[in-house]
């Protein structure tokens, strides 16, 4: 099915895959995998743990772009999975993981560019991994628009970046109750956030 994608689906197929690589995340193409329902629009995937033998997917699912619109909707891209939660539990208690209470979203993350957006997206992989509640912005919207998005999330930071940013290597840190923002190096920037979110937890 590989060979016979479309332009249009091509691109994003190796969109798609430049994120994993960015992030280090290890996958593998299987060209017959599909879906039991035929919604599924671009990408379709599934989640595998080693450690549960034969029966080793987590989850499941993929992308359906032009569901909502068939069914009488407004054009809505939209992605979904199904998982679990008898496997997962197992995961997460061989592994050791504790499931963290909810808690108020530390960073939101806002790229202006397609190129900022693959950097963002790779900042963000290594601001989970060191244990921030971050999102991001996912649509090819304003700044206006996403700022609002990430105030209605109750954001403590936003991120932003765009072509500027990207060159000289930093990020702008907007401190979203105190509305100020600052420029920050990559290189200082988890530093930078962790002492910021110290003293926010202090008060």
């Amino acid at each position: 099915m590989t060979d016979y994608l479309c332009e249009d689906c091509e691109k994003h197929f190796q969109g798609l895959q430049t994120l994993l690589k960015r992030v280090n995340v290890v996958y593998k193409l299987n060209k017959r995998l599909v879906r039991g329902l035929d919604y599924y629009t671009l990408t379709t995937f599934e989640v595998l743990h080693g450690k549960l033998g034969a029966q080793n997917a987590i989850a499941a699912g993929g992308r359906y772009d032009n569901l909502i619109k068939e069914i009488g909707g407004p054009a809505t891209p939209g992605i979904g999975f199904a998982m679990g939660l008898d496997r997962l539990s197992l995961i997460l208690e061989s592994e050791k993981v504790a499931i963290p209470d909810e808690r108020q979203l530390d960073v939101y993350l806002i790229s202006l560019g397609h190129d900022s957006y693959n950097q963002a997206f790779e900042l963000l992989y290594i601001l989970r991994k060191k244990g921030f509640f971050a999102q991001i912005g996912y649509d090819d919207r304003s700044l206006k628009s996403q700022l609002k998005i990430a105030n209605r999330l109750h954001a403590r930071f936003v991120l932003i970046s765009g072509e500027e940013e990207i060159k000289k290597g930093v990020v702008l840190v907007k401190d979203m109750s105190a509305g100020s923002q600052e420029e920050v190096d990559l290189a200082e920037l988890v530093g930078k956030l962790t002492d910021e979110l110290n003293l926010l937890n202090k008060k």
